[in-house]
């Protein structure tokens, strides 16, 4: 499967993003540029001197574009366990000035083992597209303290899937789902328009600590944001 996957991230979550999306890039370079400060290693170099250091700096930034590929390859596989190629990475954002504080970042890639076949149909691991989701053990279920989750935080995925041609979707209906309480809660939409499957996925982390007298309504939500992404959908030969 051919994915293209765009992140945008403001407020606090962008601490869990900043370096996977600028690590090898020139966001850092900029940053003098970006608040009005002056270079200082140009402005005291001249002649020789200069030009050896631009040579340099031309030639990390295109090592920097081989080892971002790599990079990122690695840092989404904790996410995507089956990338079989990353193609391309394109930072659209750094967030890192006032006027423009969203991270926003593009990654292609492809991923194997979405695809099964069935007869002459297909069953397609579509929600998986949302990442991995957190798995509650049996050991896990009872709960002796409170359980910090850093700061409340929301996360929406729009998955938007070319249905292939000669297929239909079956099942759509069966992917919507809300799950609310005081918590969190996980909701989800699904729509068919034209050949495009369009998916609404939305997770709320609402508090900062959760009590652990009320860790088993917080695992509704882990429990059904997994089971989402475990979910295929059938792909019928039309």
């Amino acid at each position: 499967m051919s994915v293209s996957l765009q992140k945008a991230v403001t407020g606090l979550s962008k601490k869990f993003y900043n370096v996977q999306a600028l690590i090898h890039t020139t966001a850092l370079d900029d940053d003098h540029r970006s608040y009005g400060g002056e270079d200082d290693v140009r402005g005291s170099m001249k002649g020789v001197q200069l030009e050896s250091y631009e040579e340099k700096l031309r030639e990390r930034k295109k090592e920097d574009k081989t080892r971002k590929l790599e990079y990122m390859k690695s840092a989404l596989g904790d996410d995507f366990d089956n990338i079989t190629a990353y193609h391309e990475f394109s930072l659209n954002s750094d967030g890192r000035t006032w006027r423009k504080q969203e991270l926003n970042y593009t990654n292609k890639m492809s991923l194997g083992d979405m695809v099964m076949k069935a007869g002459d149909n297909l069953l397609v691991n579509i929600p998986g597209l949302i990442g991995e989701q957190l798995f509650i053990s049996q050991d896990e279920r009872q709960r002796e303290v409170d359980a910090h989750m850093g700061f409340p935080r929301s996360l929406r995925n729009i998955i938007n899937f070319t249905i292939p041609e000669g297929y239909k979707v079956v099942g759509v209906q069966n992917l919507n789902m809300n799950i609310d309480n005081e918590t969190g809660a996980f909701a989800v939409q699904a729509t068919v328009e034209g050949n495009t499957l369009n998916i609404l996925v939305k997770k709320l982390y609402k508090q900062t600590t959760v009590k652990k007298e009320n860790w088993s309504k917080f695992m509704e939500m882990l429990d059904a944001a997994f089971n989402f992404s475990q979910k295929k959908l059938l792909l019928k030969k039309i």
